[in-house]
């Protein structure tokens, strides 16, 4: 927020690289009225259309939001990253992602069908991959970077239906 408050777009460009992502290469195809969450909704709009995989987006955000460029990153990129691999494997391949927010804080949420490999035990996510030192970390980041907005994460599975929320204070603390 403070960077995009004195207009320093160079630094907030330079978080969008380390994700791989550039607003310029996206323009405009979805939006949920907040630039940063718009580019990476675009990125992985475009991979999921690729894909087959239908990304439904509801909803909107603050323009100017108060929560840090690359925790907006990590978090979006991390729920939609997770959603794509979910349902690439399976014959429901659909996401739905929607955003709101009210004067002190962000809402997020995600749902998604899966397919139940085991990655889920006591009440808690594991990775399946055979790799575990390079895989695994999606969601731990989610959590850090929500915790570091005085927010929550909620993460709720029936059956094969999965779906996050998050909640952040959208508010100078």
């Amino acid at each position: 927020y403070y960077m995009q408050k004195n207009k320093q777009y160079e630094e907030i460009d330079k978080y969008l690289e380390l994700l791989n992502v550039r607003i310029e290469e996206f323009g405009n195809s979805l939006t949920v009225n907040n630039s940063i969450v718009d580019a990476i909704i675009n990125k992985f709009y475009t991979e999921a259309m690729a894909k087959g995989i239908k990304l439904h987006i509801k909803g909107k955000l603050p323009a100017i939001c108060n929560i840090d460029a690359y925790d907006l990153c990590t978090v979006f990129s991390n729920v939609l990253s997770n959603a794509l691999e979910a349902v690439d494997k399976i014959k429901n391949k659909e996401i739905f992602l929607e955003c709101r927010y009210t004067d002190e804080e962000i809402i997020i949420i995600e749902k998604n069908m899966f397919e139940n490999l085991g990655q889920f035990k006591d009440n808690d996510l594991y990775t399946i991959k055979e790799d575990k030192d390079r895989h695994g970390f999606g969601i731990n980041n989610i959590k850090d970077a929500v915790k570091r907005n005085c927010g929550i994460v909620n993460i709720e599975i029936d059956k094969e239906q999965f779906c996050i929320s998050i909640m952040m204070k959208n508010n100078d603390l």
